[in-house]
């Protein structure tokens, strides 16, 4: 039986969210979740043609207003790319940022590096998370005093964080492998959203992580390599098996906005309730050494972390 389609997210008008790599898939089902539930979604793609095609689609839903949807564009892979998308949520969201979903994603087949010498996937999936939540904290922070309700940061990870662990190199120079370097950037964006509740008390903004599990979307096919392979075998039988972008965006992304998590920090939602992640993704030494490798680099990349 089909599930319906409404989830009991909270009231979210009046406010502002920014979804990343919502133009396709779980970002795209996130986005027009939460349009639905009445906030201005800002949109965001790759590219400006990808993210102004999505808002076209979004908002020619009868349900909602157009301009609830708003196109952003950065190449998540760039430092400077994620330094301009900060710039542009600034100047569409001037009275804070209410939510931000860490959702864009990434797998290559063979190993790329980026122009600051970072593994692609490492990049996308880790670091731009990481460098986003620092960057727009101050303006969250913001949003929460206007709003009198903590602003919220989740973060999509994957069951793949149960197979990694954390690597100092990311650069990948020896032993790179695409399902690895997915799974280790997974388990680091995850232990750090973890180091990030714990660093963030304050009760102005939340952290918490979303796990939709296995979602029949195109990622796979686009991924290339072993990705691709896996997909061509699983998608003939894979809408009778694995939830759609929309029931997986309501089980997981949307179940941690819902009333019940606002305030909650720390937390990791699976399957439509809290859950419980790897006992790995979970330790005091792990979260302490991808805390410590994640806050080096952004350092190194003349980030300046909170240190509440």
């Amino acid at each position: 039986m089909r599930e319906p389609y409404e989830t009991p997210i909270a009231d979210m008008s009046g406010r502002v969210v920014l979804v990343t790599g919502a133009t396709a898939g779980l970002g795209y089902a996130t986005a027009a979740g939460l349009g639905r539930s009445g906030a201005t979604v800002l949109v965001h793609g790759r590219t400006g043609e990808k993210a102004e095609q999505a808002v076209r689609v979004l908002g020619n839903a009868p349900e909602v207003e157009a301009t609830r949807y708003v196109a952003v564009h950065a190449d998540l892979s760039s430092l400077d790319e994620v330094r301009r998308l900060v710039s542009q949520v600034h100047e569409l969201a001037p009275d804070g940022l209410d939510v931000l979903v860490n959702n864009a994603g990434a797998q290559f087949s063979e190993r790329r590096l980026t122009s600051d010498g970072i593994e692609m996937t490492t990049a996308v999936v880790h670091l731009a998370t990481a460098v986003l939540s620092q960057l727009l904290l101050d303006h969250l922070r913001v949003a929460a005093r206007r709003a009198q309700v903590p602003a919220q940061v989740v973060n999509v990870t994957s069951m793949n964080e149960r197979i990694g662990k954390p690597v100092t190199d990311w650069g990948y120079d020896s032993g790179y492998g695409q399902v690895r370097a997915y799974s280790n950037a997974k388990l680091m964006a995850l232990a750090y959203t973890y180091a990030m509740a714990r660093r963030v008390d304050d009760g102005e903004v939340t952290f918490n992580a979303a796990d939709p599990g296995a979602v029949f979307t195109d990622f796979g096919r686009k991924a290339g390599g072993s990705a691709a392979v896996l997909d061509r075998v699983l998608r003939p039988v894979a809408p009778l098996l694995i939830a759609g972008p929309e029931k997986a965006a309501r089980r997981s992304v949307l179940r941690a906005l819902a009333p019940d998590a606002v305030g909650r920090s720390g937390g990791f939602y699976a399957k439509g309730a809290a859950r419980t992640s790897s006992k790995r993704s979970r330790s005091t030494a792990t979260i302490g050494q991808v805390e410590a490798l994640t806050d080096e680099r952004l350092a190194a990349l003349e980030i300046v972390t909170d240190a509440c």
